[in-house]
């Protein structure tokens, strides 16, 4: 069998940035908000939307998440996120702790999960009174304190923690939060089984605490 390789190239010369530009693109306009942290209040159901989300960007045409073959009927989280990162207007990102107490939906077991967790969150419109933003939580550290649920086997203690949502800040000085997002909690692969837990459409709550 006979293979072939193409590749190219081009060139491109990165310019120093000017001593007046680079503090002007760490600093954030002045209509941009970036909170430097936020506590959130969230809760899941099925009732919501009946998992269609999660078969939709997991399982259907759009695959940018993962399903899950447990299946969570309802849950409570609270959360605290901080930020470490941001561009002047679009781009931040968060690092961020929850604590998940969950429902099954099969054999109504009940078990809690602890995870941090970075935060990708992109901001794309920007209004005096509210702000649209958009966020991917990826591969965060977790410990869950059931590894059967549902009789599947979902691997031990440690796990990793996804979500995918949008969200908006609002209110005087916008330090009011709503957001919409799934969740998602697998093992990586670390272990033979790793069935994935589909937490379905939750609706979270905060509060900013402090302004830049």
């Amino acid at each position: 069998t006979s293979h072939r390789l193409g590749s190219g190239d081009f060139p491109y010369r990165l310019q120093p940035t000017g001593s007046t530009q680079a503090p002007a693109n760490r600093t954030p306009s002045e209509e941009a908000l970036f909170p430097p942290s936020m506590v959130q209040a969230g809760y899941s159901s099925s009732r919501f939307a009946d998992y269609r989300l999660n078969h939709y960007l997991g399982e259907k045409a759009v695959t940018v998440f993962w399903g899950g073959l447990v299946e969570v009927s309802r849950g409570a989280s609270a959360s605290y996120q901080r930020n470490i990162f941001h561009t002047r207007k679009l781009f931040s990102l968060d690092l961020g702790g929850s604590l998940g107490v969950w429902q099954s939906r099969g054999l109504q077991q009940r078990f809690a999960t602890l995870s941090v967790f970075p935060v990708l969150r992109m901001t794309p419109l920007r209004t005096k009174s509210t702000d649209l933003y958009l966020q991917y939580s990826l591969a965060g550290p977790s410990l869950i304190t059931k590894t059967t649920i549902d009789r599947e086997k979902t691997g031990r203690v440690f796990t990793f923690r996804d979500a995918i949502g949008m969200g908006f800040l609002f209110g005087p000085g916008k330090k009011l939060n709503a957001e919409l997002d799934i969740e998602h909690f697998s093992n990586g692969n670390l272990y033979p089984v790793n069935p994935g837990i589909k937490i379905p459409l939750g609706l979270h709550v905060g509060y900013v605490l402090s302004k830049k």
